[in-house]
């Protein structure tokens, strides 16, 4: 595996989702995929995303698939593609949920005197009392009523443009995921025909439901706090299943019956409809990949918490173990979800799967910087990632698409051609972890199912639990987890399901599968299934050891029933421990192959300091490996360990090996001057995105997105967004022309000068500027759909008037002034001469984004050292030509007469969002450029830009 280390193939490479969000034409598919291929990737998932207008799984769609796959495998690159228009996975952008019969029901509760009809399930007499329900008695058409009424019928999914119009899949209903399978991958299979398992690799399977439960939020056109996922079959398979008949139950389902917060009614409804799913969606699906010689990858909605699981989908455990590659979905710059990823990789290690999927970097925004992207990525990579999805890369960036869940990891970035560095490092991390086996003695029982025996009407918001006392839950299970990271456990989580179909005990070890272990952990839990009692009952007297992390469950099967607490003494887990740091915030992995070798990962998640502490690794002679350059080197034996901020350290510790440590050598430092001649590599730019738009007889001033919701209200257009009808759609309906609009972008300078204005869909409008008419195109700026128009700016104001007829398929988007100048308080002025160290917004570049070099004469005479202290809006930077990615901030220089620092600035002052309050979010998605209130300012936000001491 060493070569493989040090030139990882594309098995080892990260796929990124590559969003289709325009019209595909094949040569451009082909550019887009060489860059792919130049930025390290080792290949790419298809992923139809929001301004597709090519139709979705058309005679194009395939003819562009088909050249695609084929022009990526002589490429060297694996292809994938994915099951859906959007998200989630279910409806084939509408096709699927055409019919009635596929769209997806719900229980719902009602309060009142019943609509009698048809659709009425059951109806009761009562005594309510917010969520708890006393003297519950089922009652009929001819009953006369007293007291308070409760009464349930179905309801379906109503239409959304999300859906093209239609609605979400029944997912537990095995027609509708028939009619699903016919659609979508029918299709591919007789489009792509033998494409399929050779270059085309897998499916991407993405967020699918079973239904929301009970949470305080609309969903699907309905108040989903009153509804409960339904399929036809529900009633007769919980008979069969439990013996009883769910109508009768339905308001022990719904609240708290006589106001007892645990419920078995509920825990067998949740079973009953996570089956139904598995059955019905997954199961036939898998099948499908593996008839294909395909592999079916994902996620499914959501792993964040218990409580998130439970509300659309249930145990995500047993879906992993389903799917051929699964895989979680890690949104944002600062999820630290641990638990998550250790969720998968249980199941990935105890049913022998080896490829664990992340999709990562979603939403996370345009400012990140290589060192942003890498915090994210190491702690799963740590904990057993080895399948990267990068989110997003973007087809194009016209119109709504460039909102999409910025920013973009491809070309319209000023540092693509630097990723490679990124890609390289995290190939070999991959390749490193697939070596030997997990040492892992300790298993963690999942308590997801003490969730489901106490959900009630509005018991979550959106994904994630209100109540009290299951949030207690949710975070001891999350708290646990971190506590035996910090100590450097290896562990798995169990599922019980899967215990009670995979578990046995042998010579005092559970089996979980694949795999065994000596320790059991319980951690917090309301119940606990019967058939696990038993198991841990065998397991124990067999020699192995049960620890309690909190008080034993005080519920069996969601029924009354003590269960003796035995010891919670810690210590017989951590004495399973290989390897140990005294820092909590290095994190470890140990894996042992064949040979007794060692393969340990140390990782620094604090990515703001340093860490220290003493070690203890196993005997034997000490080599680490390089990530970021595919080298090894002997390191002598160690007891104390200092990491930088966020670093990740590979070591293989073995009897056999030889050789001698090279010890560092200390280098002279250079010192770094105040001010610096420079480098652009693209004309600086001022954002226009505010206007003046004048259409039928009214007059409207603000920023461009504010304007076209104006316009779209008066033409009672839904606004646009991440779940608007898709332009493919709109095209088969038919487009509508409205009114013409008439904008005006209008900027000060204090310079004549020759420059170009950036115009998306220039050839839509009639372009005056300065009352000279303009629209000869000059090329692109950093995405096709920006047209470069050469313009002439005088001193004084200057006006670029825009006129075009509105219609469903035009959009009222910002301009960009491109030139040589210097931009102040959005004026234009003359280009700086020199800069200074320091913000470069302040000197004429607020909204620069592509690369910035700094160069300064310095005689070094012998090898040095270069420290650099603050690189802000930077992605990476490069010192004569050498990169430096993240910390240490350190270059060594040859010697040379001078110096080049460059920084591959990001676009996020670019492209924003402009006027979102504050500068940089957690998640940042289309709703995060159409704020109001404290949220919104009408001025620009921006960032720290530039180099500083």
């Amino acid at each position: 595996m060493r070569d493989e280390f040090k030139h990882p193939s594309a098995h080892f490479r990260a796929k990124p989702f590559w969003a289709w969000n325009g019209s595909l034409e094949e040569e451009e598919i082909k550019r887009q995929v060489d860059v792919m291929k130049a930025m390290g990737f080792g290949g790419f998932f298809i992923h139809s995303r929001v301004g597709l207008e090519t139709e979705y799984l058309g005679e194009k769609w395939f003819d562009i698939i088909n050249s695609c796959a084929d022009y990526a495998e002589g490429q060297g690159l694996e292809a994938w593609i994915y099951d859906e228009d959007r998200w989630p996975s279910g409806s084939a952008g509408g096709k699927a949920t055409a019919l009635r019969e596929n769209r997806i029901k719900f229980i719902r509760m009602n309060t009142g005197r019943p609509e009698w009809s048809g659709n009425v399930i059951a109806a009761f007499s009562c005594r309510l009392d917010g969520v708890s329900v006393f003297d519950v008695k089922r009652i009929y058409p001819e009953d006369s009523i007293k007291g308070d009424i409760i009464w349930f019928d179905i309801a379906e999914g109503q239409p959304d443009s999300n859906y093209n119009g239609t609605t979400y899949l029944d997912t537990m209903k095995k027609s509708a995921t028939e009619e699903f399978i016919r659609c979508t991958h029918e299709k591919y299979a007789s489009h792509c025909k033998q494409r399929l398992g050779t270059s085309i690799k897998g499916v991407f399977t993405d967020e699918p439901v079973r239904g929301e439960m009970m949470m305080n939020s609309m969903r699907y056109g309905l108040e989903m706090s009153v509804c409960a996922p339904y399929t036809e079959t529900i009633f007769d398979v919980f008979l069969d299943m439990w013996g009883y008949d769910l109508k009768d139950y339905l308001p022990q389902l719904f609240l708290l019956e006589n106001g007892n917060r645990v419920s078995q009614v509920k825990w067998h409804y949740c079973e009953t409809i996570q089956r139904l799913f598995l059955d019905n969606f997954v199961k036939p699906i898998a099948k499908w990949c593996d008839d294909y010689n395909m592999k079916l990858t994902g996620h499914m909605l959501h792993e964040d918490s218990l409580s998130a699981q439970t509300i659309p989908n249930g145990s995500l455990m047993r879906n992993y173990e389903l799917m051929q590659s699964p895989g979680v979905d890690i949104l944002g710059r600062r999820n630290y979800n641990y638990h998550v990823v250790k969720q998968l990789s249980s199941v990935g290690r105890q049913t022998g799967k080896k490829q664990l999927l992340s999709e990562l970097y979603g939403c996370s925004g345009w400012q990140m910087s290589f060192e942003d992207y890498k915090h994210i990525g190491d702690w799963q990579a740590l904990l057993g990632i080895n399948l990267r999805c990068p989110h997003l890369s973007w087809y194009t960036m016209a119109g709504e698409n460039k909102r999409d869940c910025p920013g973009s990891i491809f070309f319209q970035s000023a540092w693509y051609k630097e990723y490679r560095y990124l890609e390289d490092y995290y190939a070999r991390l991959a390749v490193f972890s697939s070596i030997g086996e997990g040492c892992c003695e300790t298993l963690v029982i999942n308590p997801v199912e003490s969730m489901w025996c106490c959900i009630y009407k509005g018991w979550a918001e959106w994904l994630n639990t209100t109540d009290d006392f299951l949030k207690k839950i949710d975070e001891k299970h999350i708290e646990l987890c971190r506590v035996l990271l910090e100590n450097n456990v290896e562990f798995d989580y169990g599922d019980e399901d899967m215990l009670f179909r995979l578990g046995r005990v042998e010579q005092g070890r559970l089996y979980v599968g694949n795999v065994s272990y000596s320790r059991v952990i319980i951690p917090a839990m309301i119940t606990m299934r019967s058939t696990t009692l038993s198991l841990l009952k065998e397991f124990e007297a067999g020699g192995g050891s049960v620890v309690f992390a909190d008080e034993a469950p005080s519920y069996i099967d969601a029924l009354p029933c003590e269960v003796p607490k035995g010891s919670s003494d810690m210590k017989s887990i951590y004495d399973t421990r290989i390897v140990t740091v005294d820092n909590k915030s290095i994190f470890t992995s140990v894996k042992k192959d064949e040979k007794g070798d060692y393969y340990i990962m140390l990782l620094n998640v604090d990515a703001e300091n340093p860490a220290s502490g003493s070690i203890t690794m196993p005997e034997g002679a000490t080599e680490q490996w390089i990530p970021k350059t595919g080298a090894s080197m002997y390191v002598p034996r160690f007891d104390e360990i200092q990491m930088h901020p966020g670093e990740m350290r590979l070591y293989r510790v073995s009897a056999a090996l030889e050789g001698a440590a090279v010890a560092a050598e200390a280098l002279p430092e250079v010192i770094v001057p105040e001010k610096f001649e420079y480098e652009t590599d693209e004309p600086n730019v001022l954002v226009l995105d505010m206007a003046t738009c004048k259409f039928k007889d009214k007059c409207f001033r603000g920023d461009v997105l504010k304007i076209d919701r104006a316009i779209r209200g008066e033409c009672k257009l839904p606004y646009r967004g991440g779940a608007m009808y898709q332009p493919w759609y709109i095209k088969k309906r038919g487009i509508k022309d409205y009114f013409k609009v008439r904008l005006e972008y209008c900027f000060e300078s204090e310079i004549e000068t020759d420059a170009f204005l950036a115009v998306e869909q220039p050839e839509r409008c009639k372009l005056t500027f300065n009352s000279q008419q303009i629209g000869k195109e000059c090329g692109w700026w950093v995405d096709p759909c920006f047209k470069k128009i050469k313009v002439h700016i005088r001193k004084g104001t200057n006006t670029l008037m825009l006129e075009a007829m509105y219609s469903d398929d035009f959009n009222v988007e910002a301009v960009y002034v491109l030139g040589e100048f210097g931009v102040y308080n959005n004026r234009i002025g003359k280009k700086p001469s020199k800069l200074k160290l320091g913000d470069i917004r302040e000197q004429g570049f607020p909204y620069y984004g592509g690369k910035l070099k700094y160069i300064f004469d310095c005689e070094v005479k012998e090898k040095s050292l270069l420290r650099l202290k603050g690189m802000y809006g930077a992605a990476v930077v490069k010192v004569n030509g050498a990169i430096v990615a993240w910390q240490p901030y350190e270059a060594e220089l040859e010697p040379c007469n001078q110096i080049e620092i460059e920084l591959m600035l990001t676009r996020r002052n670019t492209f924003g969002p402009l006027h979102c309050v504050p500068a940089v979010l957690d998640g940042t998605d289309s709703g995060s450029f159409c704020t109001e209130g404290d949220k919104y300012s009408e001025e620009p936000v921006t960032i720290p830009c530039g180099f500083y001491r």
